[in-house]
């Protein structure tokens, strides 16, 4: 009686092909976890150091900086919708707000934004550069 193996009636790509298999992920492979790169473990990273900067850095910065009322109380400064004077009234600005000048305009008008507003028109002489 001729005794023949299993493996033998099997075509060699396929063996190749399941040791492969067992290779990458079978028997006698270890049960651990991968190990984590340490160059990408959050507990090796230094934490970014964020710049303290404006908020628009490119800008000339000015602060409001209204004079007084005759009565003692404390004026804004008035941004309008253009540079006039008779221009409609868009807001109301505190004294120490800060803005960023976008351009000079004739007459001594500012066109100016704000932290949450702008474009506007708002006048040199309540503005401090």
């Amino acid at each position: 009686m001729r005794v023949v193996s299993f493996h033998m009636c099997i075509p060699s790509f396929v063996t190749t092909a399941a040791l492969a298999l067992v290779g990458c992920c079978g028997s006698g492979a270890s049960n651990d976890p991968p190990k984590p790169d340490p160059a990408t473990n959050p507990a090796n990273l230094e934490p970014a150091a964020l710049p303290v900067q404006p908020a628009e850095p490119s800008l000339p910065t000015a602060y409001i900086e209204a004079p007084e009322t005759r009565t003692g109380a404390p004026r804004r400064g008035i941004v309008r919708a253009a540079p006039d004077f008779k221009a409609g009234e868009m807001t109301r600005l505190n004294n120490g707000t800060q803005i960023w000048i976008l351009q000079r305009g004739h007459g001594g008008w500012l066109q100016v934004k704000w932290n949450g507003g702008g474009p506007g028109w708002i006048h040199r002489d309540v503005v401090r550069e």
